[in-house]
Protein backbone atom coordinates (compact mmCIF):
# COMPACT_ATOMS: atom_id res chain seq x y z
CA UNK A 1 0.00 0.00 0.00
CA UNK A 2 2.83 2.29 0.64
CA UNK A 3 3.96 1.89 -2.91
CA UNK A 4 0.59 2.98 -4.18
CA UNK A 5 0.72 6.09 -2.07
CA UNK A 6 4.09 6.97 -3.50
CA UNK A 7 2.77 6.53 -7.01
CA UNK A 8 -0.22 8.69 -6.21
CA UNK A 9 2.05 11.34 -4.73
CA UNK A 10 4.23 11.30 -7.83
CA UNK A 11 1.24 11.61 -10.11
CA UNK A 12 -0.07 14.43 -7.92
CA UNK A 13 3.28 16.21 -8.23
CA UNK A 14 3.21 15.74 -11.98
CA UNK A 15 -0.32 17.18 -12.13
CA UNK A 16 0.66 20.10 -9.92
CA UNK A 17 3.74 20.82 -11.99
CA UNK A 18 1.65 20.73 -15.20
CA UNK A 19 -0.79 23.21 -13.64
CA UNK A 20 2.08 25.42 -12.52
CA UNK A 21 3.54 25.35 -16.02
CA UNK A 22 0.19 26.34 -17.48
CA UNK A 23 -0.05 29.16 -14.96
CA UNK A 24 3.40 30.45 -15.82
CA UNK A 25 2.65 30.24 -19.52
CA UNK A 26 -0.55 32.27 -19.00
CA UNK A 27 1.37 34.88 -17.00
CA UNK A 28 4.05 35.17 -19.71
CA UNK A 29 1.36 35.46 -22.41
CA UNK A 30 -0.37 38.24 -20.47
CA UNK A 31 2.90 40.14 -19.98
CA UNK A 32 3.72 39.86 -23.70
CA UNK A 33 0.21 41.09 -24.61
CA UNK A 34 0.60 44.08 -22.30
CA UNK A 35 4.03 44.90 -23.77
CA UNK A 36 2.62 44.75 -27.31
CA UNK A 37 -0.27 47.00 -26.30
CA UNK A 38 2.05 49.58 -24.68
CA UNK A 39 4.34 49.50 -27.72
CA UNK A 40 1.40 50.24 -30.00
CA UNK A 41 0.16 53.07 -27.76
CA UNK A 42 3.62 54.68 -27.60
CA UNK A 43 3.87 54.53 -31.41
CA UNK A 44 0.50 56.24 -31.86
CA UNK A 45 1.26 58.91 -29.25
CA UNK A 46 4.67 59.71 -30.75
CA UNK A 47 3.19 60.10 -34.25
CA UNK A 48 0.58 62.53 -32.91
CA UNK A 49 3.28 64.51 -31.09
CA UNK A 50 5.28 64.79 -34.32
CA UNK A 51 2.22 66.06 -36.19
CA UNK A 52 1.57 68.68 -33.51
CA UNK A 53 5.21 69.84 -33.63
CA UNK A 54 5.10 70.12 -37.44
CA UNK A 55 1.92 72.19 -37.26
CA UNK A 56 3.41 74.48 -34.62
CA UNK A 57 6.51 75.01 -36.76
CA UNK A 58 4.30 75.94 -39.72
CA UNK A 59 2.25 78.33 -37.60
CA UNK A 60 5.37 79.97 -36.17
CA UNK A 61 6.83 80.38 -39.67
CA UNK A 62 3.66 81.97 -41.07
CA UNK A 63 3.32 84.33 -38.08
CA UNK A 64 6.97 85.32 -38.44
CA UNK A 65 6.50 85.89 -42.18
CA UNK A 66 3.48 88.13 -41.60
CA UNK A 67 5.44 90.15 -39.03
CA UNK A 68 8.45 90.36 -41.36
CA UNK A 69 6.30 91.70 -44.19
CA UNK A 70 4.80 94.33 -41.91
CA UNK A 71 8.30 95.37 -40.82
CA UNK A 72 9.37 95.65 -44.46
CA UNK A 73 6.35 97.83 -45.17
CA UNK A 74 7.34 100.00 -42.25
CA UNK A 75 10.93 100.34 -43.49
CA UNK A 76 10.28 100.61 -47.26
CA UNK A 77 9.44 104.14 -48.43
CA UNK A 78 7.67 102.94 -51.59
CA UNK A 79 5.32 100.66 -49.67
CA UNK A 80 4.65 103.40 -47.12
CA UNK A 81 3.70 105.79 -49.94
CA UNK A 82 1.42 103.17 -51.49
CA UNK A 83 -0.32 102.66 -48.14
CA UNK A 84 -0.74 106.40 -47.53
CA UNK A 85 -2.17 106.85 -51.05
CA UNK A 86 -4.43 103.81 -50.54
CA UNK A 87 -2.85 102.08 -53.54
CA UNK A 88 -3.63 98.46 -52.62
CA UNK A 89 -2.40 96.82 -55.87
CA UNK A 90 1.04 98.44 -55.61
CA UNK A 91 1.44 97.57 -51.92
CA UNK A 92 0.27 94.00 -52.62
CA UNK A 93 2.69 93.50 -55.52
CA UNK A 94 5.66 94.86 -53.55
CA UNK A 95 4.89 92.72 -50.50
CA UNK A 96 4.17 89.66 -52.66
CA UNK A 97 7.61 90.00 -54.24
CA UNK A 98 9.17 90.11 -50.78
CA UNK A 99 7.15 87.08 -49.65
CA UNK A 100 8.08 85.08 -52.77
CA UNK A 101 11.76 85.72 -52.08
CA UNK A 102 11.32 84.13 -48.64
CA UNK A 103 9.04 81.22 -49.58
CA UNK A 104 7.38 80.46 -52.91
CA UNK A 105 4.67 78.29 -51.37
CA UNK A 106 3.05 81.20 -49.53
CA UNK A 107 0.25 83.48 -50.70
CA UNK A 108 -0.49 86.90 -49.26
CA UNK A 109 -3.06 89.64 -49.51
CA UNK A 110 -3.19 93.10 -47.98
CA UNK A 111 -5.88 95.34 -46.63
CA UNK A 112 -5.49 99.09 -46.34
CA UNK A 113 -7.98 101.25 -44.52
CA UNK A 114 -10.08 102.99 -47.16
CA UNK A 115 -9.65 100.23 -49.77
CA UNK A 116 -12.18 97.48 -50.38
CA UNK A 117 -11.65 94.36 -48.30
CA UNK A 118 -9.60 91.67 -50.07
CA UNK A 119 -10.99 88.27 -50.95
CA UNK A 120 -9.48 85.55 -48.78
CA UNK A 121 -9.74 81.77 -49.12
CA UNK A 122 -12.30 80.17 -46.84
CA UNK A 123 -10.68 76.74 -46.46
CA UNK A 124 -7.17 77.88 -45.46
CA UNK A 125 -5.67 78.91 -42.14
CA UNK A 126 -4.87 82.61 -42.50
CA UNK A 127 -2.34 84.44 -40.33
CA UNK A 128 -2.35 88.20 -40.09
CA UNK A 129 -0.29 91.09 -38.82
CA UNK A 130 -1.01 94.79 -38.95
CA UNK A 131 0.62 98.17 -38.55
CA UNK A 132 -0.50 101.79 -38.57
CA UNK A 133 1.33 104.07 -41.00
CA UNK A 134 0.85 107.80 -40.60
CA UNK A 135 3.76 109.38 -42.48
CA UNK A 136 6.75 108.95 -44.73
CA UNK A 137 10.00 110.90 -44.74
CA UNK A 138 8.47 113.93 -46.50
CA UNK A 139 4.75 113.87 -45.76
CA UNK A 140 2.57 113.54 -42.66
CA UNK A 141 -0.91 112.11 -43.17
CA UNK A 142 -3.43 113.51 -40.69
CA UNK A 143 -5.47 110.31 -41.04
CA UNK A 144 -3.21 107.30 -40.38
CA UNK A 145 -3.78 104.20 -42.47
CA UNK A 146 -3.85 100.68 -41.11
CA UNK A 147 -2.04 98.08 -43.22
CA UNK A 148 -3.04 94.50 -42.56
CA UNK A 149 -1.10 91.64 -44.17
CA UNK A 150 -2.75 88.21 -44.57
CA UNK A 151 -0.55 85.15 -45.10
CA UNK A 152 -1.52 81.56 -45.89
CA UNK A 153 0.09 78.51 -47.41
CA UNK A 154 -0.80 77.60 -50.99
Amino acid sequence: MKKIKVKNQKSKLKMISKKEKRGWILIVEAVIAVLILFGFLFMVISKQAQQVETRKEKENFLYALANTLVQRAEDNETIRNAVLQENCPLALSLLTNDAQKINKRVSINVSIEGCPEPSLPQEKEIYTSEIIICSNSTYYEPEPKKLRVYVWQK
